[in-house]
């Protein structure tokens, strides 16, 4: 079925996303469940504050296609500094009624996580400035559904160096969305639009394993439980899959209707994890 534009509404303050117990909801009045329905975007310009009307116009084009031909609703970007201003991109995507996942590292600058080094070097302060400035940044904009906090960073043993630096701004950066909402709670109690009580982060790790001794699955599950552990609050946990699926497969069963999935065994293997909302991102 062709969606057209018209048929979205424009994401508002009422329409924020919250991670509650294990579960995506939208909503501050009526709450519902959010299923996440997303696609990779492309980067940003280098510095669209200087020329936004040139530097967004292949970003809004793009999304305009997607608004219009598709019901995706959720644009998941790769590289953001946090330093520019991305006012106009996320307030069209917000009338166009599409969320936006947003980086809070980066690969070069402040916003540096290396997963060459070991703890705690793999986590200098710089980083959690960075962060926490982007967290302030994008904090009045409904449609940021959450901050990516790593990308694929334990993806072999080696990289697995750096898994208490991943931990430690997952939980820094947690601590400091509960504060700065409290702040702004006791700045703003009479402002209505001031819905957004936290501001959700997310991991994304690769399906695979670091070595032969673990299976895929078993170590997605590794990766989920560390980052898990005595956790302050929940966090979405994103798997890139990178396989292709049938279109007669299903999430239960493989093309013959007999065996397996492995999206399903995958679930089932990761199921009980109440401290995340895992979402599959291909």
């Amino acid at each position: 079925m062709e969606l057209h534009s018209h048929d979205r509404t424009s994401i508002t303050h009422e329409e924020i996303v919250k991670v509650i117990d294990s579960h995506l909801f939208v909503g501050h009045q009526k709450r519902k469940r959010f299923y996440v329905k997303g696609i990779a975007f492309p980067n940003p310009p280098t510095e669209p504050h200087q020329q936004p009307d040139d530097s967004f116009s292949g970003w809004n084009a793009v999304l305009r296609q997607l608004a219009n031909e598709t019901d995706v609703n959720v644009v998941r970007m790769y590289e953001m500094d946090c330093n520019l201003d991305y006012t106009l991109f996320l307030e069209t995507a917000a009338k166009l009624g599409i969320y936006v996942l947003v980086p809070l590292t980066q690969a070069s600058g402040d916003g540096v996580l290396s997963r060459e080094k070991k703890a705690p070097d793999c986590y200098p302060k710089k980083l959690y400035q960075y962060g926490s400035k982007c967290i302030q940044k994008y904090w009045d904009h409904p449609n940021v559904l959450a901050g990516v906090i790593g990308n694929e960073v334990m993806n072999d043993m080696v990289a697995w160096q750096s898994a208490p630096c991943i931990k430690s701004y997952l939980d820094d950066l947690t601590e400091f969305s509960q504060m700065y909402s409290t702040r702004l709670t006791s700045a703003n109690a009479n402002d209505s639009n001031n819905q957004r009580t936290a501001f959700p982060l997310m991991y994304a790790t690769q399906h695979d394993s670091p070595n032969a001794q673990l299976s895929p699955d078993e170590a997605v599950k590794v990766t989920l439980d560390y980052l898990a552990c005595s956790t302050k609050n929940n966090f979405i946990f994103g798997i890139n899959i990178e396989s292709w699926c049938s279109s007669v497969q299903t999430f239960e069963y493989n093309e013959d209707g007999v065996t397996e999935s492995s999206y399903h065994l995958l679930w089932k293997t990761l199921t009980g994890q109440g401290k995340t909302r895992v979402i599959m991102d291909a």
